[in-house]
């Protein structure tokens, strides 16, 4: 029983947690969520098109974050290495016991032994991960309502070009504020399931931003959804190459293992070529002070970055 319960909970971790699959959802009840999404047409037959996307949901607080951060890492991947330790040693005990089963096996009662004295021991590891996030929300501000503000600059200087009829003349631009990114983003992914044909029909490119705290930290991320997911080299490279051009200092990075994912991956995997940038320090050991935190207050964007984010979103 122990080991089939524990398989259970490692394959509700890796998709779930890792992969952001909705493998729970059947279990609770359902919410609507709600993107906000706006169309500017070029003034010919739109031959390639462009989707600039932020999210406007807010995390809930990372009590983790808050109380001694600098041991972020240590407790959660102390929490789920005891996890994935103590299902190895289920199963474990669960092969020896069935091979034993009806035959004396000297040490079969003495790996019992150990394997309960390893489940006492990984306790004070495990339990913490109940109170990882609050149910308090955040601000939000640096993630992510800022990234939707710099996608809603970008769409509306193109719109008062098109005004004064010096508009696009064959990209069509979406402006996307996606909902429910940080509820494993379910937003992003159902605009994208809705308008995968179109995305087949119509070259589409991503402008995806996320957590926007840092001129200094920007990066291009080259892999998303914890690295599972790789995103569109030409467009970060085109990227690349036009930040160098503005002088903005943004080099290509992978996103690291554990780091969580941006709304890019859903945009990806329904076939457009995605870019995704992001504005702090993306890592378990080094985050941004206001990241998940009461403190992810308007004071805590660097003004320098979304400018920067406003020009290059133009540029590109």
């Amino acid at each position: 029983a122990s080991a089939v319960l524990s398989s259970l909970g490692i394959v509700i971790l890796v998709f779930g947690f890792f992969l952001y699959r909705q493998v729970l959802d059947p279990f609770f009840p359902k919410k609507e969520g709600r993107n906000v999404i706006a169309t500017l047409e070029p003034e010919g037959k739109a031959e390639v098109q462009l989707v600039l996307s932020g999210h406007h949901d807010s995390a809930r607080i990372f009590n983790f974050y808050v109380d001694k951060p600098e041991l972020y890492s240590r407790r959660v991947y102390g929490g789920i290495g005891s996890v994935v330790a103590l299902w190895l040693g289920s199963i474990a005990v669960s092969a020896v016991s069935g091979w034993a089963l009806g035959t004396p096996l000297f040490g079969l009662d003495i790996l019992r032994a150990l394997s309960a004295l390893a489940f006492l021991a990984a306790l004070p590891l495990v339990l913490p991960l109940w109170g990882f996030a609050s149910d308090e929300g955040t601000p939000g501000a640096g993630d992510n309502m800022a990234a939707s503000a710099i996608a809603l600059e970008v769409f509306k200087e193109f719109a008062a070009r098109r005004a004064a009829g010096s508009g696009l003349k064959r990209t069509r631009l979406v402006f996307a504020s996606f909902d429910a990114e940080e509820a494993g983003l379910r937003g992003a992914r159902a605009f994208a399931r809705g308008h995968k044909a179109e995305f087949a029909a119509t070259p589409t490119y991503g402008y995806n931003m996320d957590c926007i705290y840092s001129l200094s930290n920007l990066r291009i991320l080259t892999s998303d959804l914890n690295d599972f997911v790789k995103l569109d080299p030409e467009a970060a490279s085109r990227l690349a190459d036009l930040a160098s051009g503005e002088k903005i200092l943004a080099p290509k990075v992978p996103l690291a293992f554990l780091t969580g994912g941006t709304d890019a991956a859903e945009l990806q995997a329904a076939g457009a070529r995605a870019a995704s940038l992001v504005a702090m320090r993306w890592g378990n050991d080094d985050r941004a002070n206001a990241y998940h935190t009461p403190a992810d207050r308007p004071e805590a964007v660097d003004p320098g970055a979304v400018e920067a984010l406003i020009r290059l979103g133009i540029r590109f």
